[in-house]
């Protein structure tokens, strides 16, 4: 059975976008500083309802789309699972969301590394 990998900047969206530029941009930017926990940082991908409470108690709806999860390390739980935070609750982004998240992200990457004098 193969796998074929699809890009997400080539589906198409049923639910609108929730988040503004203005929040996307301010997500990369706490994402880079290392004060958000997303779902992308798991090395196992099992793990998922372990750190973030409500999808693995089903309170993710598919019908919203979701396709990153994440949470502020500031609403961590005092206990941790494997090293990895726990959290009671979190946030999504649906796929319009992630479309316009992408290019902000590596926008926002690129400027950091210009600024560090890497890539020009």
């Amino acid at each position: 059975m193969s796998e074929e990998s699809t890009n997400i900047m080539d589906l198409t969206p049923t639910k609108p976008r929730v988040k503004t530029d203005d929040e996307l941009r301010e997500l990369a930017m706490a994402i880079y500083a290392g004060t958000v926990f997303t779902d992308r940082q798991l090395d196992d991908p099992r793990m998922i309802g372990a750190v973030f409470m409500p999808v693995g108690l089903g309170g993710l709806n598919p019908d919203d789309e979701p396709h990153m999860i994440y949470e502020h390390l500031d609403r961590a739980g005092p206990r941790s699972i494997n090293g990895m935070p726990s959290f009671f609750s979190c946030q999504i982004l649906n796929l319009a969301d992630m479309q316009a998240f992408i290019p902000i992200w590596e926008q926002y990457v690129k400027l950091q590394d210009e600024f560090k004098g890497g890539e020009s």
